[in-house]
């Protein structure tokens, strides 16, 4: 300390003694005032780099973290898809008295308990269904009257009738339902609404004695011991008629009660709902359906992997010619003649007046939009050489060939959402698929005649055998369709089975159950016996239940995937916290998170049973309306999920420290650094 104070003092005094013997240094010294205004200052400038400069630093450096919803995820995630499955019974048996039909009731309620009870000891994912029974007894004077003069041999005149005398009495809470049907159908001219509801009609098997139904004889379900059911195909309703014979009402070994209540619910388990199938859509793995593919051809094949969920689908009709120039079309011209024209002229207006008009039902939650193109000058043969068959009455593609065909096709091909190619977000774009439209053309002679081309066919795989078709389908594209040369086809040849066609590939691809008429159970105990009505008489059309069916699916894998989706993102933002979340992705994870969670609810409790007393007429079908939620909740997900930001903005710690900020505040931190030493400097040797 002595030596210190001692050092001090000598430097003191050397300085003292260099100012005395040299005068004109003192000017160049700073006086008291210029000293405490450098202290003042360095102090400032101090202060302004640890109270401003440091945490804006912080708060620069950090990534920014929009606010998530963490608690509802967790909670939405933890959530059993529960299914309620609205139910209505109606009963115009005399023997079924009030007593039978709350039975019916309680063994659907048992069902209830006995799955929640299996989904509480289950960990895994499973799809809790709760059906949900209303009974009504149909049998004072009116209805037994009613039902009376319905009574018909024939069951096809029997049902027509019935349908259009229950209509008068409001039987399926449908209010201004018009005293006349048009073409005697229910509920066909009630366009603007559709139900979820399922309605069983319990009748007696009794005055019916023809049961042919579409060429098939159920005459034998008359002295069965089990029910025999009947799916109508109506566009919005859902009405399944269960006829029971007096054998199971005679027999003392089972009660009638629960034979009913066994077949409904295998109706639903097995065709209406198919809970299986939803079971393994959430169980992350899918196997197909075993169902029939249509009705236009016996190729026992699905559609393993069908389009993408959408609510908007682009359908793109691909004419394939050799023609440049329509043909003269005289008065005797064939119906195929026109509509080739039509279709090397603009295929639009056909196929919006008889394609389109299957899916308008669909819509306000699914919209099928159709564009067109025409390729000249282009053949199928010339792009891949067909075979010849044994008999030479035709060539055809087998299924190698037909993927080498689409390959060299493509080539020629546009995008099949052509009217949203300027969307740069992949993630919102419309799924779309091809139809090849393959018009064989004749050839003029000499002698003025028609050289007519061999007809083209597809050789399709059916497990042991192949299956020769006009048209082929292909998974995740679209398909084929060949046309015979129209001056070398029968002038009777008709268009609409060109439409039907063209209606179950895209129905095909974009993943519908196709079902053919079943009226036998695949089971080994042969214990129930249903027909499903065939749907050629509706143009097309989808009915109300495959409808339901497809919303149904549709919106267990819409939910499925966005659980998968939010839980992806927030372990990404938990393995990268340094990953920057922006607002406008926040909100899209909201919006997810709330149409997730309304869906949920729907699903659970339908307002079709909230509302059971009101008009369905002013009910959406909440299936649809499900769909709808499901389908938002995905969009947004995979929109908040796939935005560049999340990548474009990324935050690396490295690189940011040497490549920006220490560059940039070293040079400032060193003057900064000897401001305030020299400070600290001058404030101690004044105290001194």
């Amino acid at each position: 300390m002595t030596m210190m104070m001692h050092n001090s003092y000598k430097s003191s005094s050397q300085l003292k003694t260099s100012l005395d013997n040299y005068p004109e240094l003192q000017t160049y010294q700073a006086t008291s005032e210029e000293k405490y205004k450098t202290i003042i200052n360095s102090i400032f400038y101090l202060l302004i780099t640890i109270l401003i400069g440091v945490p804006l630093w912080w708060k620069t450096t950090t990534p920014y973290h929009a606010s998530l919803p963490y608690n509802e995820i967790q909670i939405l995630s933890s959530r059993k898809i529960e299914i309620t499955v609205p139910i209505n019974v109606l009963n115009f048996h005399a023997e079924l008295d009030d007593q039978s039909l709350h039975q019916i009731s309680e063994i659907f309620t048992r069902f209830n308990l006995e799955q929640q009870a299996f989904t509480v000891t289950n960990s895994s994912d499973e799809i809790l269904m709760n059906y949900h029974v209303n009974t009504r007894q149909m049998m004072n004077q009116l209805e037994i009257r009613t039902y009376t003069k319905s009574l018909s041999n024939d069951i096809l005149s029997f049902w027509l009738t019935f349908e259009k005398n229950l209509s008068l009495l409001n039987a399926f809470n449908i209010k201004g339902t018009p005293e006349s049907f048009e073409n005697d159908h229910l509920i066909e001219q009630r366009r603007n609404s559709s139900s979820s509801v399922y309605h069983f009609l319990l009748l007696p098997m009794v005055n019916i004695d023809n049961l042919w139904l579409e060429g098939m004889n159920f005459n034998k379900s008359t002295t069965s011991m089990k029910p025999f059911s009947i799916i109508r195909n109506l566009l919005h309703l859902n009405l399944i008629y269960i006829f029971i014979p007096s054998t199971i009402m005679s027999s003392e070994n089972s009660q009638p009660s629960e034979v009913l209540a066994l077949h409904m619910k295998y109706l639903l388990d097995n065709v209406l709902i198919q809970t299986n199938h939803l079971m393994k859509l959430v169980r992350k793995y899918d196997n197909p359906a075993n169902l029939s593919p249509g009705q236009y051809n016996q190729i026992p094949r699905i559609i393993d992997k069908p389009l993408s969920v959408s609510s908007m689908y682009d359908v793109t009709v691909t004419v394939l010619t050799l023609d440049d120039s329509v043909s003269q079309l005289v008065e005797e011209s064939n119906e195929i003649s026109v509509w080739t024209n039509e279709m090397l002229i603009n295929p639009i207006p056909w196929l919006k007046a008889h394609v389109g008009s299957a899916f308008k039902n669909w819509s306000p939650f699914v919209q099928v939009d159709f564009y067109s193109q025409r390729l000249y000058g282009v053949s199928a043969e010339l792009l891949k050489k067909s075979q010849l068959s044994k008999t030479g009455n035709y060539t055809f593609y087998s299924q190698s060939d037909i993927s080498n065909l689409i390959n060299y096709l493509e080539s020629f091909l546009g995008p099949p959402q052509t009217a949203y190619a300027d969307n740069l977000d992949v993630a919102r774009s419309n799924p779309g698929l091809h139809l090849i439209l393959l018009l064989n053309t004749f050839k003029r002679n000499n002698s003025h005649g028609v050289d007519c081309p061999l007809p083209l066919r597809f050789h399709i795989s059916s497990y042991s055998s192949v299956v020769i078709t006009d048209y082929a389908l292909v998974p995740q594209w679209g398909g084929l369709l060949s046309i015979d040369a129209s001056d070398c086809m029968a002038r009777t040849g008709s268009t609409k089975m060109i439409a039907q066609k063209i209606i179950y590939v895209i129905r095909s691809i974009l993943g519908f159950p196709q079902i053919k008429e079943m009226y036998f159970d695949r089971d080994v105990d042969n214990s129930h016996t249903y027909h499903i009505q065939s749907n050629m008489d509706l143009n097309g059309q989808t009915t109300n239940w495959e409808l339901n069916l497809w919303f149904l699916r549709r919106t267990i894998e819409c939910l499925t995937e966005t659980k998968r989706t939010i839980e992806s993102l927030i372990n990404i933002l938990q393995r990268l916290p340094n990953m920057i979340i922006r607002d406008d992705v926040a909100h899209e994870v909201y919006h997810s998170c709330s149409n997730w969670s309304l869906a949920l609810d729907n699903l659970k409790k339908p307002d079709e049973i909230n509302n059971s007393e009101s008009s369905h007429n002013e009910i959406m079908c909440f299936f649809g309306l499900t769909f709808q939620y499901a389908h938002n909740a995905l969009i947004s997900s995979n929109g908040a999920f796939f935005d560049h930001s999340l990548l474009g903005l990324l935050y690396f710690e490295d690189d940011q420290k040497y490549g920006i900020y220490t560059p940039l505040f070293v040079p400032i931190g060193f003057a900064l650094f000897l401001s305030t030493y020299r400070t600290i400097k001058l404030v101690f040797r004044h105290k001194n």
